[in-house]
């Protein structure tokens, strides 16, 4: 196997990887950054796919559904520090692992936060107007 090819086509697949993935709630600065960080387009796949499975053990946890374009912000910052925390800290033997945990963490952070909306929107007092 050419090695030098293989790794142009991997390039070439991660360069094009926000452009190729339909199926997914990340927006294209996310992909952009998994991407980056993978070195393959298996591995990039394979990030998406924790993230999905993240989001998914959440909802079932709490019995709702979270509408990920909302949280693009949340998921960004995770990435990042995901990201840093694997370049930086040499105890991470698990990447996977570790990229799983901090994204349920995200995701349950962002349900206890749209709890917490609708709780104070569903307890503001209503005010009666009276029209003397």
């Amino acid at each position: 196997l050419d090695t030098t090819k293989e790794e142009l086509q991997q390039h070439e697949l991660l360069q094009s990887f926000s452009e190729t993935q339909d199926q997914t709630f990340l927006d294209k600065r996310c992909l952009d950054l998994i991407a980056l960080f993978s070195n393959t387009i298996q591995e990039a796949h394979n990030a998406v796919g924790i993230i999905i499975r993240a989001k998914n053990k959440q909802e079932k946890k709490y019995g709702r559904v979270l509408i990920a374009e909302d949280w693009q912000e949340e998921i960004e910052a995770t990435l990042r520090k995901v990201y840093h925390k694997i370049k930086t800290d040499a105890k991470i033997k698990n990447v996977d692992n570790y990229m799983f945990g901090a994204f349920c963490t995200t995701f349950e952070n962002c349900l206890i936060q749209l709890q917490s909306w609708e709780q104070k929107n569903e307890s503001q007092t209503v005010v009666t107007l009276h029209d003397w």
